[in-house]
């Protein structure tokens, strides 16, 4: 951002006090006129995303900024400067202020991008930088950023190709459309970042594995056993917002009826042995529930009951229902296009 200071030539000498008082409020009064703070506006309303860069090698060699899909409440563009990747930028609607809660484009890419990586990288370092009066002829120099900051790291970040794009715009529907699959991958992806785990291994049954899930040593149990046991509550947090609370496991009626909604909406029968335990899914499910009560009321017995692998297996418990919700639900990508009004010629 510019300076926002007084401005020193128009102090003369012998100024009273009163007088310089006067010439800095007027200063304050300009500066709020040009750089006004209640971000969007009609003075800032476009960001430069930093995290993530486009590479497309189709894209003709001289575009140079051009949209290329728009949401309810952003217009998305690519921006080539200074970089042979393609930045994304968002022209934001100054709406969005009245929401309760606004879902950016930015960080839903960012699920979609863990999602796409089987959550074993993330992007949650792509932010809005906002810059005044953007204009896309100017370099990021150039640019008068509200966090002059932020140019130190604006050129950093992952890159996503056409066909990762492709496929992560899915989800971006998908996320944009159904808050219950949104929650759910929030609530996942948090679980994940608390403790990670790498999915790819252990969801893979036979077989090599690059990254095994070793117990914590000893002198690192007390700083991780919080993050264990919130992790793990996430994972059922997760599953939650997708399958519903489980009901009383001693009412048949309802354990039928529950049987019955599960299997509506994900296709994993949920009497079948859930892999990594000896339990059956819908077994496992009551006893992450049994988990969860336990926690709220302080009541887990051991001083690091809830060892990694316990939150291992709760994290490939909650992986598995959300993929297989996801994979029910993506859209096409001919439905895609036409939902974000997506510019074919780049994606």
């Amino acid at each position: 951002m510019k300076s926002k200071s007084i401005n020193l030539t128009q102090l003369r000498p012998n100024m009273s006090g009163d007088e310089i008082s006067q010439l800095v409020v007027e200063n304050a009064k300009a500066i709020a006129i040009l750089y006004p703070d209640d971000i969007p506006n009609d003075m800032c309303n476009t960001a430069v995303l930093s995290g993530i860069f486009y590479q497309n090698f189709e894209i003709d060699e001289n575009t140079r900024f051009e949209q290329i899909l728009s949401t309810q409440n952003e217009e998305v563009y690519i921006w080539k400067v200074e970089s042979n990747y393609f930045h994304f930028v968002s022209k934001v609607d100054s709406k969005v202020k009245e929401l309760n809660i606004w879902d950016t484009f930015g960080f839903l890419l960012s699920l979609s991008f863990a999602w796409k990586s089987s959550f074993e990288h993330a992007t949650d370092d792509i932010e809005y930088n906002w810059v005044y009066r953007f204009d896309s002829s100017q370099s990021l120099s150039e640019l008068d950023f509200f966090d002059r900051d932020c140019v130190f790291q604006i050129n950093n970040g992952v890159i996503v190709t056409k066909q990762d794009m492709k496929r992560m715009l899915m989800l971006v529907t998908l996320l944009l459309t159904n808050k219950k699959c949104l929650n759910s991958i929030i609530s996942f992806n948090s679980s994940m970042q608390l403790s990670h785990c790498c999915l790819i291994c252990e969801l893979t049954l036979t077989g090599p594995k690059m990254h095994l899930s070793h117990e914590p040593k000893v002198w690192e149990k007390l700083s991780l056993k919080n993050n264990f046991e919130t992790a793990t509550l996430l994972a059922y947090k997760s599953v939650e917002h997708i399958l519903g609370h489980p009901p009383d496991s001693k009412d048949k009626l309802k354990i039928i009826k529950f049987k019955s909604r599960w299997l509506s909406k994900i296709s994993i029968e949920p009497d079948t042995i859930y892999e990594k335990t000896s339990k059956t899914y819908l077994e496992y499910y009551f006893y992450l529930l049994d988990i969860r009560n336990s926690s709220a009321h302080a009541d887990l017995k051991n001083s690091f009951e809830l060892e990694r692998k316990m939150t291992i297996e709760a994290q490939c418990f909650a992986a598995i229902i959300l993929m297989s919700y996801i994979n029910a639900n993506l859209p096409s990508f001919e439905d895609v296009t036409k939902e974000l009004k997506i510019n074919s010629k780049l994606v």
